[in-house]
């Protein structure tokens, strides 16, 4: 099968696909505001997205909020300066209190590929595949569907879908493992692209977790685009590049996005050597690497702290351990298989503290753990919104940022969370 004749058949299937598709095709002239993740998956889908918007004739506007869900107040702030006829929620869960914001925007269209937290919001069209039942995709996938469905899907589009599929790991061409929801468009962009995904021997990246033997240019690019970004870590440079001070570099990352050059890339070098900001985007990339060498070796003090039908749960405790959520993905292959690893980040008391959860196995639901911990503390505390957590039963993020929550006090919440959630598991 095609993918033109996959996506065909998606339409027919999805009732959240087609009333996605039949509002696109009508929205020339209005005014849209768009929201998306700040990875590198969230960032592609929103390229895809802004492209296919402007293409239709659209007014758009995007913003790229910290966090992963979309709090109620970030809209009433866009609202202030300007009236909205579509709001766009891309890649930021599928919550239940989303089914709210119609009240502040008649239309609301959900592009997500998360699990369902809550009740379904039944107000908004959601394009989920993951509503009912999980499905290992992207976000970037699903708004290049949409592009094709439109009859305007272009080579930049196919390769930013690449890159946001590599970022949430839905495609892993070193290891020739493709999410089955991509595989019809992965079977095609890999033939035109074939350099970007063959097998090269060169510095493994934080996505060869299982062997580092080979990596490709895709692999390259998509972990330089977490490092550019800053958003999947949580972790900038702006205290340390003065071309940084005075921008976000999360949309310093976006706007190359939208002016790459679609060719078929044989290593990061060449790739990075088209870049209109190459210079900058070179700065941050190497104070990644720095980072990831001098935490890699920190992840040696990972203990036993837990078996759940026979996989150990490893925790770590660090603080201010840059990159934390990716050097530990790499750690979590040498835990063994299956195992998971539950990391303390602690920040300071005006950063809060980060838990990052990896596995490579679903015994444990990692962002089952992060999203309960969240309306536990949220519940008690306050701060919804700053307090934030959630993913995928495989990787997952929670933070409480500036909350003024302490370190001991979500510890404690995280343990109770932890025992109701493993303890018929033992």
């Amino acid at each position: 099968m095609s993918y033109s004749e996959f996506v065909a058949e998606q339409l027919e299937k999805s009732e959240g696909f087609k009333k996605t598709v039949e509002l696109l095709k009508n929205v020339k002239g209005k005014k849209c505001l768009v929201f998306f993740h700040d990875d590198p998956d969230g960032l592609t889908s929103g390229a895809i997205i802004f492209r296919t918007l402007n293409k239709l004739g659209a007014d758009v506007t995007v913003k790229i909020p910290e966090t992963m869900e979309l709090e109620k107040f970030r809209i009433e702030e866009e609202l202030k300066q300007k009236k909205y006829d579509v709001l766009f929620i891309i890649d930021k869960a599928t919550m239940g209190y989303y089914n709210e914001y119609p009240d502040l925007v008649k239309d609301v269209v959900i592009i997500d590929h998360h699990p369902l937290i809550g009740a379904l919001p039944e107000r908004c069209i959601v394009f989920n595949p993951s509503v009912p039942n999980y499905t290992f995709c992207s976000a970037a996938i699903l708004c290049n569907m949409l592009a094709e469905a439109l009859g305007l899907r272009e080579n930049l589009d196919d390769f930013l879908t690449l890159i946001g599929l590599k970022g949430d790991w839905a495609i892993e061409p070193a290891t020739d493992i493709v999410a089955p929801l991509a595989k019809p468009f992965y079977d095609e962009a890999a033939k035109q692209f074939p350099n970007l995904v063959k097998k090269i021997s060169s510095r493994p990246t934080m996505f060869e977790v299982n062997q580092r033997e080979k990596t490709t240019a895709l692999n390259q690019i998509g972990e330089f685009y977490f490092a550019l970004s800053g958003g999947g870590f949580q972790y900038f440079y702006n205290d340390n590049i003065p071309e940084l001070k005075n921008k976000k570099q999360v949309e310093f990352a976006y706007e190359t996005l939208l002016d790459i050059n679609a060719k078929d890339y044989g290593s990061l070098d060449e790739f990075m050597g088209q870049m209109s900001h190459k210079d900058l985007a070179g700065k941050i990339y190497q104070y990644f690497l720095d980072d990831w060498n001098k935490s890699k070796n920190m992840f040696d003090n990972a203990a036993l702290l837990d078996k759940v039908d026979g996989a150990g749960v490893y925790i770590f405790m660090g603080s201010n351990v840059s990159l934390m959520p990716m050097v530990g993905s790499v750690k979590l292959y040498e835990l063994g298989n299956p195992a998971v690893l539950i990391m303390f980040n602690w920040l300071g008391e005006k950063n809060g503290v980060h838990i990052s959860f990896r596995a490579n196995t679903d015994k444990i639901h990692c962002g089952n753990i992060a999203s309960q911990l969240t309306e536990k503390l949220v519940s008690k505390f306050g701060n919804k919104g700053i307090i934030s957590g959630g993913g995928h039963p495989r990787a997952a993020e929670f933070r409480t940022r500036t909350s003024g929550v302490s370190l001991f006090n979500t510890m404690k919440e995280f343990f109770e969370v932890y025992s109701n959630i493993t303890g018929g598991k033992k």
